[in-house]
C-alpha cells in the first residue's frame, strides 16, 4: 500500500493536469452567435439553442425548414419552431487563445527545464559559479575552470 501523502501527491498532480488539459481545450475555442441568414446558407455542426425557459439543446446536423428548425437532439430527428429558439451559437475557433495557452506553456515548461535542470546540479556538494548565463544565477562549475560553467 502506498504511503497516505504520496497517494494525496499524486491525486493532486492528477488533478492539476486534468484541469490544465480542460483549460487548454477550453481556450482554443469559443462560442459565437449564429444568425438566421448564416444558419440557412451554411451547416454548422453542431449548434447550442437556447430556450425561452433558459434550457439548452445541442442541435447536431440542423436545417432550417421555414419557420422551422430541424436536426438531431440526442441522436433522434426532432423540429422546433424558430420562435423557441432565443439565441443560436455554434463553436468556433479562437487562435488568439490558442496562441495564449501555447505560450503560456512554453513558458512554465522552459521556466520548469531551468529551475529544476538548474536545482539538479547545485545541489549536494557541487562547486557553483554565479557567473551563469542569467547573471547571478548559480551553476555548476567545470572542476578545470571553477568561474567556467560547464
Amino acid at each position: 500500500m502506498r504511503h497516505p501523502a504520496r497517494l494525496h501527491q499524486a491525486v493532486v498532480r492528477a488533478g492539476v493536469t486534468l484541469g490544465a488539459l480542460l483549460f487548454a481545450a477550453a481556450a482554443c475555442h469559443t462560442m459565437k452567435p449564429v444568425q438566421m441568414d448564416q444558419l440557412m446558407a451554411n451547416d454548422f455542426n453542431p449548434i447550442w439553442v437556447t430556450r425561452p425557459d433558459k434550457s439548452i439543446v445541442i442541435i447536431h446536423a440542423p436545417a432550417v425548414h421555414g419557420d422551422t428548425l430541424a436536426g438531431f437532439i440526442d441522436g433522434q430527428f426532432r423540429e422546433m419552431p424558430l420562435a423557441q429558439a432565443t439565441d443560436i451559437r455554434t463553436r468556433a475557433p479562437a487562435p488568439g487563445r490558442t496562441a495564449v495557452v501555447a505560450a503560456t506553456a512554453s513558458a512554465v515548461l522552459l521556466g520548469s527545464f531551468l529551475y529544476f535542470g538548474n536545482r539538479s546540479y547545485v545541489g549536494g556538494n557541487a562547486q557553483t559559479c554565479s557567473t551563469g548565463i542569467f547573471g547571478d544565477l548559480p551553476v555548476a562549475c567545470c572542476r578545470v575552470q571553477l568561474n567556467t560553467p560547464c
